[in-house]
């Protein structure tokens, strides 16, 4: 694919009205060209298509050059290349994992590669490894890597792993940090689905943040 002529694709629907909007909601973190979803998907679909026909080794480097690039839009639809490679993220996926987070970094792209990226490169772990990962998470100084070990099993519904899930959620209990506490509630919501009782149990028995507790308990 030639990135050149992607580019060129998605300035033609460039829009500095909505660039500016997008911007703000985002607290001016990070620019935008102004591209609403649909029509970026609209956009990518055929590249992503193509893609497809291509080697992981071709897609990946292509997703990071995207990934490169100021707008936002541009870091969505490299997201959604190595979205298309959920075979291929395994654990030595994990390095190139973290430097996305460490690039560009909002919680927008946070919760995505938390969720579609880190997700599966951690399920493809043996349970060891997987665990020492989560700790390595926990214990980062960076607090979008720990707001990554807390909500990456929010695609496993009723399969979480509550040793994993505590082990992420116990070494910020007390942190002031608005996106642990978020992140923390969002976790055992969407956990109190399938499982109201170990929610609401951990909840009575651990001294959480006032936000914390509300998002948890929103549906039990």
């Amino acid at each position: 694919m030639n990135i050149d002529v992607i580019i060129d694709h998605f300035n033609e629907y460039r829009n500095e009205k909505y660039a500016t909007k997008m911007a703000a909601y985002m607290k001016y973190n990070v620019q935008f060209l102004g591209i609403k979803a649909p029509i970026r998907k609209e956009i990518q679909k055929e590249y992503l298509k193509e893609c497809k026909k291509l080697s992981f080794q071709d897609c990946k480097e292509f997703a990071f050059r995207l990934y490169d690039l100021p707008y936002r839009e541009f870091h969505y639809f490299s997201l959604e290349i190595l979205d298309k490679h959920k075979r291929d993220l395994t654990s030595e996926f994990a390095p190139l994992a973290e430097s996305l987070c460490l690039k560009n970094t909002w919680w927008d792209t946070i919760d995505y590669i938390a969720t579609h990226i880190y997700n599966p490169v951690l399920m493809n772990m043996d349970v060891e490894s997987r665990k020492t990962y989560v700790q390595y998470l926990a214990s980062h100084q960076n607090m979008w890597l720990n707001r990554i070990g807390i909500i990456f099993q929010l695609p496993l519904k009723d399969k979480t792993n509550t040793s994993l899930l505590e082990l992420a959620i116990l070494p910020h209990i007390d942190s002031k940090e608005f996106f642990h506490k978020k992140a923390i509630g969002w976790a055992l919501r969407q956990y109190s689905k399938y499982n109201p009782e170990y929610v609401r149990d951990f909840i009575d028995h651990t001294k959480l943040q006032a936000l914390s507790i509300r998002e948890a308990s929103k549906y039990l």
